[in-house]
């Protein structure tokens, strides 16, 4: 079947209009309907309201004709060991996306709501959770999603990824701009945000981009390759002159006629992005094919400087760290301050302690004992 000869036929044609435009793709074996309904639902129902109202009043033009996905599914091995504990603790499962953090207004805090935030000017109404029963990689509920919508007779949309445990110092809106330049640009048909990382940083945890300078900007590059976790000698082939790599952050752009391309080619070619026997499809392969069919003359990635990857211990110590210093929070407008002053009761890294207790609102709450007795994790008592 060709998916472009799908999208064009006008008779019988589903219109688009009863999607909501931004989604979280979930897994049933990974607490997929504990993170709909204590997470997704929860952020719909209060943290939805709050930064809609603060988005920039263009991207409503963008909403009927680009979908967001956040990608909440993976099973975060390395968050184990809190997760653990916080569960050890509570009774309640978490991993790195649903881990709840106390907020002063009576409300929680989650990894997952940092990417939601991003999605929400785009969303129309609410976000919406795609619940996946068998693993299918990164890309397969967006591939499901978009065949579904060709065999109705629907169009495809431009479409927008970002990995639920990714979290950017961009100021306000600034991704989700750069996400519309490339919308309006017609001679794009790819956009990646990357970051610099020491090759020591990259090898073997992060995608790394071959990239090359456009005349006239500092912060925008275009994409002319792309390794997925590639050993350390391999790294080296892609630094900058200043010695780092560029690191792929797992949020990008696939424009309309790049992704009827991609699913025509998947039509022919079953396993053109698979990642093993079990994942079909992998966002990685699939950015990589389209780097490969456009070319770096449609391929451009945004440069960002503050950035982490929270899906391990260390680096969610220091995100929440960070946090108080008022980085990572442009996106929640004035709930950032809310954030920010929470935060200041729930971590102190200098003493290495996190509270994520029920029962305690402050790190101040616990006595001696219960300090003693925590549970610690890369250097951090969990309480």
């Amino acid at each position: 079947m060709n998916v472009t000869g799908v999208s064009n036929v006008n008779c019988h044609k589903v219109s688009n209009t009863n999607f909501k435009a931004a989604y979280v793709t979930l897994s049933e074996k990974n607490l997929g309907e504990h993170i709909n309904n204590n997470v997704v639902d929860k952020y719909n129902d209060y943290l939805y309201t709050i930064v809609k109202s603060q988005a920039d009043p263009k991207f409503e033009n963008y909403k009927d004709n680009t979908d967001f996905w956040v990608l909440g599914a993976g099973a975060g091995s390395r968050f184990v060991p809190v997760a653990d504990a916080y569960e050890h603790k509570t009774g309640i499962p978490a991993n790195k996306i649903s881990l709840p953090v106390k907020m002063t207004d009576g409300h929680n805090i989650h990894m997952l709501d940092w990417a939601m935030a991003m999605a929400t000017p785009f969303a129309d109404g609410k976000i919406e959770s795609k619940i996946a029963k068998e693993k299918s990689g990164s890309f397969g509920d967006i591939y499901k999603h978009n065949r579904e919508v060709l065999d109705r007779g629907g169009e495809l949309k431009d479409t927008i990824v970002c990995c639920g445990d990714n979290v950017f110092g961009a100021k306000k809106g600034e991704l989700d701009n750069f996400m519309v330049d490339i919308i309006n640009d017609p001679t794009k048909q790819l956009g990646l945000v990357g970051v610099k990382k020491s090759p020591e940083v990259v090898a073997k945890r992060f995608g790394v981009l071959k990239t090359a300078p456009i005349e006239g900007r500092d912060d925008v590059v275009s994409l002319t390759g792309f390794s997925e976790k590639p050993p350390y000698e391999e790294a080296l082939n892609y630094r900058l002159p200043d010695g780092n790599c560029i690191a792929n952050t797992g949020m990008f752009i696939i424009k309309k006629e790049a992704m009827e391309t991609l699913m025509n080619e998947i039509e022919k070619n079953p396993d053109l992005i698979k990642k093993d026997d079990v994942e079909k499809y992998d966002f990685a392969n699939a950015v990589k094919w389209v780097q490969g069919r456009f070319g770096a003359e449609a391929s451009d990635v945004k440069l960002v400087d503050t950035w982490e990857d929270v899906g391990e211990p260390k680096a969610l110590y220091r995100f929440y760290n960070q946090i108080q210093d008022g980085e990572f929070l442009g996106e929640f407008g004035k709930y950032g301050k809310v954030i920010q002053n929470s935060m200041n009761k729930q971590y102190d890294a200098e003493k290495g302690l996190l509270n994520l207790s029920n029962t305690h609102n402050s790190i101040k709450d616990y006595s001696s004992e219960e300090l003693a007795n925590a549970e610690v994790v890369d250097g951090v008592k969990i309480l």
